[in-house]
C-alpha cells in the first residue's frame, strides 16, 4: 500500500537482543529497560519507547526547518540540537555538521503524537 510506514515497538528489539544474548528465561511480568540502551536503531524506522519515538538514518535533504531521514521529512523548527559528542549546538551549527547522503542523524519526539509533529531533539549519530 502506497504511503504506509512501519512503526516497530522498541520492546520487541529489546526482547530480540536479550534472546540473542542468552537471556531468554525471564518470568512473566518481569520488566526490562525498553530503551535497549546500546542497541542500534534500524535506519529509516520510527521506533517507539513509551511515549517517546526515535528515527535514525542518513540525511538526504535539509533546510532550516526540516530534515529528510529515511523518507520522512521531519520538522526541526523547535528542536534542541546536539553534535556527535552530545554537546548542545545551535541550529546553524548543527546544519553545518550535516553532509547530505553521508551524515547519520537521530531525532526524538517526546511525547510522540505523529511523525509530522515537530521533533524535540536532533543529534548527530556516530554509532
Amino acid at each position: 500500500m502506497s504511503g504506509m510506514r512501519t512503526i516497530r515497538v522498541m520492546a520487541m528489539f529489546a526482547a530480540l537482543a536479550m534472546a540473542a544474548q542468552g537471556c531468554g528465561g525471564m518470568e512473566d511480568g518481569a520488566q526490562v529497560d525498553a530503551a535497549a540502551r546500546g542497541a542500534s536503531l534500524p535506519d529509516g524506522t520510527i521506533v517507539m519507547d513509551g511515549d517517546r519515538a526515535f528515527l535514525k538514518g542518513i540525511v538526504t535533504a535539509k533546510s532550516t526547518a526540516t530534515l529528510t531521514i529515511g523518507g520522512y521529512t521531519v520538522d526541526i523548527g523547535a528542536a534542541q540540537f546536539r553534535d556527535g559528542g552530545d554537546a548542545a549546538v545551535t541550529a546553524e551549527e548543527f546544519l553545518g555538521l550535516v553532509t547530505l547522503g553521508v551524515t547519520r542523524v537521530k531525532v526524538r519526539w517526546e511525547p510522540f503524537t505523529s511523525a509530522s509533529a515537530p521533533v524535540e531533539q536532533a543529534e548527530i549519530d556516530l554509532d
